[in-house]
């Protein structure tokens, strides 16, 4: 029965002291709980977890880290100084906590030191935050800052080796070290591709990196811009060597038909283009070859889009009159070109006597074959005048 009595004393105890409020703390809302309350109360807490000087800008990069993980985003005044040096910044930060135990906030305040230093750092100055813990917002820590606008990193070299498609990029450092990461903005033909970045990249004066390229290379010509530190990010000596400029064609074979041509031979040499796909033809732009035909010589001009040449291909020539074809001759050729450049081809081919008479009006198709098949197709009308 004693025994009855002290647990019915025991349950009375704990429901008295379960509606009991601490004196001066906050009232519950209406049905809520006494736990859930005090759950509900609890606070962030901040404090400095580590420092790291950036050895390009001399800032701090500062990771704050809050200890009790209760989400919180917004403004926190954060007062920075260095010992023995006057007027600390004393600047507000966005910090976000959610699932993150940690944030990082840039400090850009010590650009002008050199040497080491004692860094203090003071968080949430003011206490405009209610904090779980306000006796660790201070921190302290000696850090190394280094000389700033002292490097010089350059684009040294850019090119492709002989006979292969990897493309490689140096570069060098051509004042005092440097360390950090090296960015790269890649750009072809004016379109800016993306950035390449290069982690904890140590580099002494003098001493330089060589890299591999990869980006994808378009058909033809490629003009690839690469610029180290784009953003200007690292203060250097020089900033006009951060750019390195050039051209590479993907590593296949792969030419084209360049409209342009020219019929006849000496002073007599008439021309057509792209935007002027046409030709006057007069009694001495031909020679007499006897036989139902005029001779005339043909040039026509192939384009290497590839950075292989091809070993083989055929131009195939025929003149169309009065609708129907007159004349037609292929011509095997080889050793095309690469790389951009171009190469002439002079035909000897041939005109219809019957039909190159006076006002006679006519056209010449050029077609440029690879393996049996197509590589361009160009027409060039023709007009037959003075004969």
């Amino acid at each position: 029965m004693r025994k009855l009595k002290l647990m019915a004393i025991g349950f009375s105890l704990f429901f008295l002291m379960g509606s009991m409020m601490i004196p001066g703390s906050p009232e519950p809302s209406p049905g809520q709980s006494l736990i859930d309350h005090h759950r509900r109360e609890r606070k962030v807490d901040f404090m400095v977890d580590h420092v790291r000087v950036d050895p390009t800008t001399n800032h701090l990069h500062v990771s704050i880290r809050n200890t009790t993980r209760v989400p919180f985003q917004g403004n926190v005044r954060i007062r920075a100084g260095v010992t023995g040096v006057p007027s600390p910044s004393n600047s507000s930060y966005e910090m976000v906590f959610e699932n993150n135990p940690t944030w990082i906030v840039h400090i850009p305040y010590y650009d002008s030191l050199t040497g080491e230093h004692e860094i203090h750092l003071y968080l949430d100055n003011g206490n405009s935050v209610k904090e779980q813990n306000e006796g660790n917002n201070g921190f302290k820590q000696r850090v190394m800052f280094r000389r700033i606008g002292s490097q010089d990193l350059a684009i040294t070299q850019f090119s492709r080796l002989p006979g292969n498609h990897r493309i490689f990029y140096t570069v060098e450092n051509k004042a005092n070290e440097y360390m950090g990461d090296l960015i790269l903005s890649v750009h072809n033909n004016n379109i800016r591709k993306g950035d390449v970045t290069h982690r904890n990249v140590t580099l002494q004066k003098g001493q330089s990196r060589r890299y591999e390229l990869s980006t994808p290379l378009a058909g033809g010509r490629n003009i690839i811009r690469l610029t180290v530190d784009p953003g200007n990010r690292v203060r250097e000596t020089n900033e006009r060597n951060n750019t390195r400029q050039a051209e590479f064609y993907p590593y296949v074979q792969d030419i084209s038909l360049v409209k342009y041509l020219t019929m006849g031979q000496g002073s007599s040499v008439v021309i057509a283009t792209r935007s002027h796909p046409r030709v006057v033809i007069r009694p001495q732009s031909l020679r007499e070859i006897g036989g139902a035909n005029w001779g005339v010589e043909v040039t026509t001009k192939v384009r290497g889009n590839g950075a292989l040449p091809f070993n083989a291909y055929r131009v195939l020539l025929a003149t169309y009159f009065n609708g129907a074809k007159r004349t037609e001759k292929a011509y095997e050729l080889s050793n095309g070109p690469s790389n951009g450049a171009t190469k002439d081809d002079k035909l000897d081919f041939y005109l219809p006597k019957r039909y190159c008479r006076n006002g006679q009006l006519g056209y010449l198709v050029v077609n440029l074959i690879i393996n049996g098949k197509n590589y361009g197709v160009w027409k060039v009308d023709i007009e037959c005048a003075g004969f």
